[in-house]
C-alpha cells in the first residue's frame, strides 16, 4: 500500500488546492495564522495510487423512469460511478489527504460553498471545507431534488430543493464526513469532508495533490477515500524544507474467508 509524496521548498501559501484542477473541487481551506515569510517552509506533493489490478468502472444502473427530466431530450446522462475512479496509470481521484498540525486553525469562508445538482449528478463529488463553513445545496436542474445528509456530528437533514432553489447548512460542530444523497434519484451521492486543519487537499484525476506551508518537523499524513480503507504515513520536513520521498498505495479491503 503506497502513496507517493515529495517535498520541495516553497514560499508560504495559505490557500490549499489540489495539484491539478482537472475534475477536482477546490479545497476552500485557508490558514488562520500564516507562517511568517522569513521562516523556511516545505511543500508536500504526492500521488495516491491503487494497489492491485485497475478496477473496472461500470455504468450506474439508471432506469429511464427514474431519470426522466434529468437532461434535455436527446442528451445522454453521465452514468459514471464516481465512488472509485482510477486512472490508466492507477492514480485515484477524490482521495482526501490531511495533515494535523498543532495549533493550526482554519479560516471560515465569508461566503457559502456551493454543492450543485446538475443533470441529476452532485457537482463536485467531494468537497473539502473547514469547520464553521456554510454549504449551499443548489438545484440547477429543471426538476425537483431532495437533499438527505448522513452526518456523524452535524445536523442531518432531508429536504426538498426546488428547481433554482438552495438550502444552506452550517457546519460548525467539528470535523466530520457527511454523505449526501437524493432520494428521488438514488444513484446520486457526494461527500462533504469537514476538517479542522488547513493542511489538506483532494487528489485530482491522476491521483496527484499538493499541500504547502509546512514548517520543518515530523508530520502524520492521513488518507481518506469513500470506498478504500484509511491509511497513514509519516513524513519529515528537514530544516531546509526538503524531505525524502515516500510512497504509499491504497488497496481495497480483503474479503473475509468463509
Amino acid at each position: 500500500m503506497k502513496i507517493q509524496l515529495a517535498l520541495t521548498l516553497l514560499s508560504p501559501l495559505f490557500l490549499f488546492a489540489p495539484a491539478s484542477d482537472a475534475g477536482v473541487s477546490q479545497s476552500h481551506l485557508a490558514h488562520a495564522n500564516p507562517v511568517p515569510e522569513d521562516r523556511v517552509t516545505g511543500k508536500i506533493e504526492g500521488r495516491v495510487v491503487f494497489d492491485g489490478e485497475r478496477p473496472e468502472v461500470r455504468p450506474l444502473d439508471i432506469g429511464e423512469d427514474k431519470s426522466k427530466g434529468c437532461t434535455k431530450p436527446g442528451v445522454a446522462m453521465d452514468k459514471t460511478d464516481q465512488s472509485l475512479l482510477v486512472s490508466k496509470e492507477l492514480g485515484i481521484k477524490n482521495v482526501v489527504v490531511t495533515i494535523a498540525v498543532k495549533d493550526a486553525k482554519v479560516v471560515v469562508p465569508e461566503k457559502p460553498i456551493p454543492l450543485d445538482q446538475v443533470a441529476c449528478v452532485f457537482e463536485p463529488h467531494v468537497i473539502l471545507l473547514p469547520v464553521g463553513a456554510t454549504v449551499d445545496f443548489l438545484n440547477s436542474d429543471t426538476i425537483v431534488h431532495n437533499v438527505r445528509t448522513l452526518a456523524r456530528k452535524h445536523e442531518s437533514i432531508n429536504e426538498t430543493v426546488a428547481p433554482g432553489g438552495k438550502r444552506p447548512l452550517l457546519l460548525n460542530l467539528g470535523a466530520d464526513k457527511i454523505e449526501i444523497k437524493c432520494d428521488y434519484h438514488p444513484w446520486m451521492n457526494a461527500w462533504l469532508f469537514v476538517t479542522d486543519t488547513p493542511y489538506a487537499a483532494v487528489t485530482d484525476v491522476d491521483g496527484k495533490f499538493s499541500i504547502a506551508g509546512l514548517e520543518p518537523g515530523e508530520y502524520k499524513v492521513t488518507l481518506w477515500h469513500e470506498r478504500l480503507p484509511k491509511q497513514e504515513a509519516t513524513v519529515t520536513v528537514r530544516a531546509d524544507g526538503s524531505s525524502d520521498s515516500v510512497t504509499l498505495k491504497l488497496a481495497p479491503k480483503k474479503k473475509k474467508r468463509e
